[in-house]
């Protein structure tokens, strides 16, 4: 059984009047978003933010991460503090969820970043990583980065399947 924790978003209406706060980036939220992690509370804001944004957020607890590689998600956003990198079969499956599915967006969180990630150093797992605590400023720049790292990552997986 899946433990989402409740945590999906009401959507707004197309009728309802909902100012988007990710007015100056281009996001698409056509597909959930999902917050891997087991400690919802620590992302409140950032589903509050999404919510004003007509995103659909599903929280996800990190013994459901194989979730990942079944359903369609605009965006993935990994809390690395709850994912044992540790335990091998974890790595495994981040670098298997980017092998499979380069087009999937994916954002790692932790608090135990020195600082946030827009560059491609990371790539290999995610797209961009913001340190927690984070600022919706800082969750739109890690947004757009992302957006244009795995357009590299795809173009990058293209080139090795050949």
């Amino acid at each position: 059984m899946l433990n989402f924790f409740n945590a999906r978003t009401r959507k707004p209406s197309d009728s309802e009047h909902t100012r988007g706060i990710f007015h100056s980036i281009d996001v698409d939220f056509t597909h959930p978003i999902c917050i891997v992690t087991d400690r919802r509370d620590k992302f409140v804001d950032m589903i509050r933010w999404l919510s004003a944004d007509k995103a659909d957020a599903i929280v996800v607890g990190v013994e459901n991460v194989d979730i990942l590689k079944s359903l369609d998600f605009s965006y993935v956003f990994l809390d690395l503090d709850t994912i044992s990198l540790f335990d091998q079969q974890n790595i495994i499956s981040l670098f298997e969820l980017r092998e499979r599915n380069p087009s999937k967006i994916v954002i790692c969180l932790s608090s135990e970043f020195h600082r946030d990630d827009f560059g491609q150093t990371r790539l290999a797992i995610c797209d961009s990583s913001l340190k927690i605590p984070f600022s919706l400023q800082r969750l739109e720049m890690a947004l757009t980065s992302a957006e244009h790292n795995n357009k590299y990552w795809c173009e990058r997986c293209e080139q090795f399947s050949r």
